[in-house]
């Protein structure tokens, strides 16, 4: 995959492509940091069959977009990615048995650029396909299920809602009062 950046300047006008960056694999996610950090979750399949996908999340400085830089990975690495004030929220999700999948919720603190370090997390069942978040709350999409967890605490992230009225609800987004998905 490529990551492309577009020049919007000029909205009245056809968008110019300025520049791409390969990725090594297919870009699944991504999110600006700050006003310079762009965060990118990109998997590609493992060369060994059994392991399936390999996910990581990069770093790129776009202070100038034309000559961004790649300046690191984000470990551990998510492939859903959701950003609010100087936490990066990252999933990654695994079979667990059966039909069963269980996902883990990572919460990164992101002030000492361009690293992440690991803040607390929380697992849960399911699989994560989208993630919002919105003051203290981290909506987490999943193929069978909507789930809602509290990060008002960070290294404690709790799971209060879990919902299987809700399943495949996805792509989310959160404002105001409301969140807004796609079924």
């Amino acid at each position: 995959d490529i990551l492309y950046v577009f020049d919007v300047t000029k909205p009245l006008t056809p968008i110019n492509e300025m520049v791409g960056y390969e990725l090594n694999g297919e870009a699944v996610d991504l999110v600006m940091l700050d006003d310079y950090r762009l965060i990118t979750a990109v998997q590609r399949e493992s060369p060994h069959p059994r392991d399936g996908w390999l996910e990581n999340a990069w770093v790129f400085n776009m202070r100038s977009p034309i000559v961004g830089q790649y300046v690191g990975r984000v470990k551990p690495p998510g492939n859903q990615l959701a950003i609010s004030e100087h936490f990066l929220y990252t999933t990654t999700s695994a079979p667990a048995g059966g039909n069963t999948s269980t996902s883990v919720l990572r919460v990164m603190d992101t002030s000492d650029s361009p690293a992440t370090s690991l803040v607390g997390e929380v697992e849960f069942p399911g699989h994560v396909v989208d993630l919002a978040v919105a003051g203290k709350y981290v909506y987490a999409a999943g193929k069978e299920q909507l789930v809602v967890i509290n990060v008002s605490d960070p290294k404690r992230p709790t799971v209060v809602t879990q919902s299987s009225e809700f399943p495949n609800v996805y792509p989310l987004t959160v404002a105001g009062q409301c969140l807004y998905s796609g079924r």
